[in-house]
């Protein structure tokens, strides 16, 4: 490990191998530091991915499992059906995250990057105002690692942000806690996805996301306030399904996940926040690998313009923010006001929703299948007074 670097990365998440990526296609000498001792663990998600950003990444030929349908679930067991059209693969597909990141890491390591595992940023190096650099523990022993700019993509605790001063929100309500059991041994559809909602997951939702035959992630996402009771929904759910009561739990993860929307600050002198550090997550569904990855390669860009410039001030990496907040984060207010609203629901009005929406062909065009499901809820909705005065300013995100 050298002393001095153009830009460190902290976290090897996809966010972070994302920036490295970015910053190495760039010609920046580059240092990816990760806590944990391999890349891709714990696994804190449900695994979804887009087939798209895997053909970017040049990581299509990592092992997925491809649903060919998904099931959304009322509190009553009403259901929205999305179905794949004759001959359209998914836009949407599960995949073995440990693999898709190392695998990913190994591309970056030949870009040039240098990656060091078991190794966490205990400090920040700040001078005059300026983040400098980082402190961290490599095998015991304690260093000093300087850079013009450090990329923060630790996750939810935003280590390095909060380290460095910048104010990320903690309030309990702007996060969900999550379980996720991965299950074998179970009686599901190997190509059918599912989502509950209602009372078994309350302020979230529980998940079924076959993995193959008799495989799936079985999760629950319950609001932050009672998320010490996140894995007792889920055992209860798990106990009250016939198809997964008798199922072998092979591997249990446990995590937060940020739904309030992004960070108002995304910068300051010599840093850049990606991913969970810059609460990077979709609101309304908690997926967050897509943005995270998306950001991680502007920071890249972002970060080669202030160098080319000598000029690492907020200011100067100001340009990252306003890329994010007016084109990859765009819809994001849209989706934290969509689910704001969606709690305030009652069970019945999720029922008559759900039930009026019924079946939706998704097409070849379809990148994102949430957005036409979303398009024919509010359809529904504005024919309904009662349901357009609660969706109110929503509304006009969609129609």
């Amino acid at each position: 490990m050298d002393n001095s670097y153009d830009v460190i990365v902290v976290g090897a998440g996809p966010a972070g191998l994302a920036s490295a990526k970015s910053c190495a296609e760039h010609n920046l000498k580059t240092l990816l530091i990760e806590e944990h001792p391999v890349i891709g663990e714990p696994v804190q998600c449900g695994e979804t991915f887009h087939v798209s950003m895997l053909k970017e990444l040049g990581l299509e030929d990592i092992p997925f499992n491809e649903p060919k349908n998904a099931r959304i679930y009322s509190p009553s067991r009403k259901m929205i059906e999305m179905v794949l059209e004759d001959g359209v693969s998914s836009p949407l597909v599960i995949v073995e995250r440990k693999i898709l990141e190392k695998s990913f890491a190994v591309k970056v390591a030949n870009l040039g990057v240098d990656i060091f595992t078991k190794t966490p940023a205990v400090g920040v190096i700040k001078e005059n105002g300026f983040v400098k650099g980082v402190k961290v523990l490599h095998f015991g022993e304690e260093k000093n690692i300087k850079s013009k700019i450090v990329i923060d993509a630790t996750g939810p605790n935003a280590f390095v942000a909060r380290k460095a001063g910048l104010n990320v929100y903690r309030d309990i309500e702007s996060f969900v806690s999550c379980v996720q059991f991965q299950m074998s041994g179970i009686d599901i559809d190997g190509k059918t996805a599912e989502i509950y909602l209602g009372g078994v997951a309350p302020g979230g939702y529980v998940w079924i996301l076959p993995k193959g035959k008799g495989f799936a992630n079985v999760g629950i996402g319950v609001n932050g306030n009672i998320g010490n009771k996140a894995y007792d929904y889920l055992e209860s759910f798990v106990e009250n399904d016939d198809r997964l009561r008798n199922g072998s739990i092979i591997e249990t993860n446990i995590g937060i996940v940020p739904v309030g929307g992004a960070s108002e600050k995304l910068v300051s002198n010599g840093l850049m926040l990606v991913g969970d550090a810059g609460r990077m997550v979709n609101p309304a569904t908690g997926g967050g690998m897509i943005f995270a990855i998306k950001a991680g390669m502007a920071a890249g860009k972002v970060a080669s313009d202030a160098l080319k410039a000598g000029d690492f001030s907020e200011k100067k990496l100001s340009a990252y923010e306003k890329l994010w907040k007016n084109d990859i984060g765009k819809r994001f207010k849209a989706f934290n006001a969509l689910k704001n609203v969606f709690l305030s629901l009652s069970d019945k009005e999720i029922d008559d929703i759900i039930e009026a929406v019924g079946k939706i062909q998704i097409d070849k065009d379809m990148t994102e299948p949430w957005y036409p499901v979303l398009k024919k809820v509010v359809s529904i909705i504005i024919k309904k007074p009662r349901l357009a005065l609660k969706f109110g300013k929503t509304i006009k995100y969609f129609v």
